[in-house]
């Protein structure tokens, strides 16, 4: 069999080479003396002709086939989510804040777990969520025997259903931010495209934003956008009228956006359902001809008079079970080839205005366009160094992840794995000073440790600008106070203590 099916996944197939052999009671006959192996090798070998070994190897494959292809796409989407994913110290200020909103409790214990209480009228809104959680975590990789409450975990799906709801007017009104980067005010909506096929089942659904600066085309930015954002302090920002801008961009996200995704998510689907049909239908067609056989051989021997009647019906009775199920499987892969995009659904709007560091209590640089182009000159001299040292730079700094640069020393291994990546969080000073970190950028810097690094560029706008690194800042530097709900502020001599200059920077 090994020999023959060319690899060790002989026990993934015994169960269909050998079918119709009761192996178990094979051993058994063996065992009592009844039969010797020699007697069973050869039952065994006559069910393993080259035609049904050769037909199962291609099936298999097939299978195997489906399953690396799928597996590469996990991969793939593993990395992607990794890069984008909320971290567990977001997810649990927003829980917590989330849940004592509805009348519930949190507390944090001395083990960095979190002791839950949930209210009646809040519980009694779904199944299966109790009173009591005594050991709680947001991340994954915490305590074993803790309920880890993230999507899908009936407490944190109700808190979430209930904060939305109770967010929904306000979401959809719109609230007033500053940002960083910007050099004009710019409006920013959130909207949910869904993919629907023919058994009603969802195929895909993602989130889009779409932000609008000035009179300027919509564009696609990414999500997290607002995740390193301040308010606006109370009573400023103008808000417009939220209907007429969210369908302006909700017209906009339709006319552009709608039928790549829709294509996207057709063509992903349908190399699904190619791969599914042409393994389903060889797997049937091969059962539906094994049991024509079969009926063909008792009804030959019912013609010399065996008494073959119950096996008749029986085998009967399999092949219409087996014809059945062709057509109920085709019928299933032609719904779910029929593909229908569902209306999209505003999510929320944000009304976006550049960064008042002074009004935030944060290092000034005055003109937000003066602070761009620092911005731009920092990347710039960050990517130059970078590629000077064999590595390669990728800006990954639009999709808000902890860091701008994501650099990689190009592997000599076999299985492609890097050298070496750092993960580079760049900041451009027009002189020296103080340099702010978010607690995203200060949180990923805590968890990625010694490949975390922290690239200043100082006189950025200058002929000769210099570059500083620090290593792992999480662990070298100690931040100032934190002088807004989500900025750290890193004096200028902690950063040059913790930090070393580049020798064509010194």
């Amino acid at each position: 069999m090994r020999e023959q099916l060319g690899s060790d996944r002989v026990y993934d197939v015994v169960g269909e080479l050998l079918g119709d052999v009761d192996l178990e009671k094979l051993m058994l006959e063996h065992l009592l003396g009844r039969r010797t192996l020699a007697e069973i090798q050869a039952m065994v070998s006559a069910r393993l002709s080259p035609d049904r070994v050769e037909y199962l190897k291609e099936v298999t494959l097939e299978a195997l086939a489906k399953r690396d292809v799928d597996l590469s796409r996990l991969r793939a989407d593993r990395e992607q989510s990794e890069l984008t994913r909320i971290q567990p110290e977001y997810t649990a200020r927003f829980f917590v804040q989330a849940l004592e909103k509805l009348g519930g409790r949190a507390t944090l214990r001395q083990d960095g777990l979190y002791t839950m209480r949930v209210p009646y009228e809040l519980r009694s809104k779904a199944h299966n969520v109790r009173s009591e959680y005594l050991k709680t975590t947001f991340d994954k990789r915490a305590a074993y025997d803790a309920d880890f409450l993230a999507p899908g975990h009936p407490l944190f799906d109700l808190v979430l259903q209930e904060t939305l709801a109770l967010a929904q007017p306000v979401m959809q009104r719109g609230a007033t931010f500053e940002l960083d980067g910007l050099t004009g005010d710019a409006l920013l909506g959130f909207y949910e495209l869904a993919v629907v096929d023919g058994q009603g089942s969802t195929a895909s659904r993602r989130l889009f934003a779409v932000q609008q600066k000035g009179d300027e085309t919509p564009t696609l930015v990414s999500p997290r956008l607002l995740v390193d954002a301040l308010p606006a302090p109370q009573g400023e920002g103008n808000i417009p009228d939220g209907e007429g801008v969210s369908e302006h961009l909700e017209n906009w996200l339709l006319e552009t956006q709608l039928e790549p995704y829709e294509n996207e998510v057709r063509g992903e689907r349908l190399r699904e359902v190619d791969i599914r049909r042409r393994y389903g239908t060889r797997s049937l067609e091969h059962l539906l001809r094994e049991s024509t056989r079969k009926l063909t051989q008792h009804k030959l021997k019912a013609a010399q008079g065996d008494d073959m009647k119950l096996a008749i019906t029986q085998e009967e009775r399999r092949l219409r079970g087996l014809q059945e199920r062709q057509r109920s499987f085709l019928a299933e892969l032609e719904q779910e080839s029929q593909l229908i995009p569902e209306p999209a659904q505003p999510l929320a709007l944000a009304y976006l205005r550049p960064l008042q560091p002074t009004q935030q209590n944060l290092p000034n640089e005055d003109d937000p366009e003066v602070r761009k182009a620092v911005e731009l000159a920092g990347m710039r001299v960050a990517e130059e160094y970078e590629r000077s040292q064999g590595r390669m730079p990728a800006d990954v700094s639009a999709e808000n992840v902890g860091y701008d640069i994501r650099s990689v020393m190009p592997s000599t291994a076999a299985d492609g794995t890097p050298q070496e990546t750092r993960f580079i969080e760049v900041k451009g000073r027009a002189g020296v000073g103080p340099v702010v970190l978010t607690p995203n950028e200060w949180i990923t810097a805590g968890r990625l440790k010694e490949n975390y690094y922290l690239y200043i560029v100082t006189n950025a706008l200058s002929t000769q600008p210099n570059l500083t690194i620090v290593r792992n800042p999480a662990a070298n530097v100690t931040p100032g106070q934190e002088v807004t709900v989500l900025h750290y502020v890193i004096p200028t001599e902690e950063w040059q203590r913790a930090g070393e200059q580049p020798q064509e920077h010194a």
